[in-house]
């Protein structure tokens, strides 16, 4: 375990309370930088605010869980529905709310527009994940935004609550159940070299994160069983054991994020759109 020893397991963070945020007319957004990936966060309060515009090397996510959105890229305007995970081509795009509610954009690696952002010293010492690069390749020219309507998708094969989808360079799952989890089938597991982002788009969920124990009974830390809900952000670095227990009635949707995308998934046809990438290595 390489993290600092005298650290808590502090890896939730509020995007949508107390993070450093930058605001536009009708608009608030705020950022947190993992090792591999970074998330913004956008509040909008109506559709008269003003347009996300963002420059990036990569294709990258976006996520519309509760207003639709017009995505322009390359001269053409796409209409993206609420409920929907966006694939926007690498380049100049403008995102435009057609609502209120919340846009989520994950880019992997970070853009130049938020190189500076730093990654939270929790995570600084954190064991080695691995690398992007070489991404995923389209396996036809990514020219057009790619929508993938959730209430029109599957679930993932052996995934009663998720539904995966891939970009090049990051993939997410989409997990949704109604009331609580039951306690009795929590999951917890740890990654070997990989971290994970938990992102909480709705619902009250508790973060169940444990230390393993080495042979440095000094270097040993508290287990963490933190409440939090939506607009919180949970990055988990290898080799910290983890489960997420949604709590209470009512509808929970969590986001699961990793980069580069999960090729366990892949090799076990559990990724949505595999289909429409290539893997280098492999």
């Amino acid at each position: 375990m390489n993290m600092d020893a005298a650290a808590p397991l502090d890896l939730v963070f509020d995007l949508a309370g107390n993070a450093p945020a930058t605001t536009q007319r009708g608009s608030r957004t705020s950022v947190l930088r993992a090792t591999s990936f970074l998330v913004a966060w956008t509040e909008i309060e109506s559709a008269d605010a003003d347009a996300l515009a963002m420059d990036s090397d990569e294709e990258y996510i976006v996520l519309l869980p509760d207003c639709g959105a017009a995505i322009a890229h390359a001269g053409a305007t796409t209409e993206a529905p609420l409920r929907s995970i966006c694939i926007v081509p690498a380049g100049r795009s403008v995102i435009q709310a057609r609502s209120a509610g919340r846009i989520v954009r994950l880019f992997a690696p970070v853009p130049a527009q938020w190189k500076d952002t730093p990654v939270p010293k929790t995570l600084r010492h954190s064991l080695a994940v691995q690398p992007i690069a070489p991404a995923f390749k389209p396996r036809e020219p990514l020219s057009r935004v790619r929508i993938h309507e959730l209430d029109r998708l599957p679930n993932s094969r052996g995934m009663p609550r998720a539904k995966q989808i891939q970009s090049a360079t990051i993939s997410v799952g989409w997990v949704e159940y109604d009331g609580p989890r039951v306690r009795n089938q929590l999951s917890p597991h740890s990654h070997v070299d990989f971290e994970q982002g938990s992102l909480a788009i709705q619902g009250e969920f508790v973060q169940h994160l444990r230390a393993p124990w080495g042979s440095d009974a000094d270097q040993w830390r508290d287990d963490r069983h933190i409440r939090c809900g939506a607009g919180s952000l949970t990055l988990i670095p290898p080799p910290v054991i983890h489960t997420t227990e949604g709590i209470g009635e009512g509808r929970h949707i969590l986001i699961d994020i990793f980069a580069p995308p999960r090729r366990d998934f892949i090799a076990k046809g559990q990724m949505l759109n595999a289909a429409d990438y290539i893997d280098p290595p492999a």
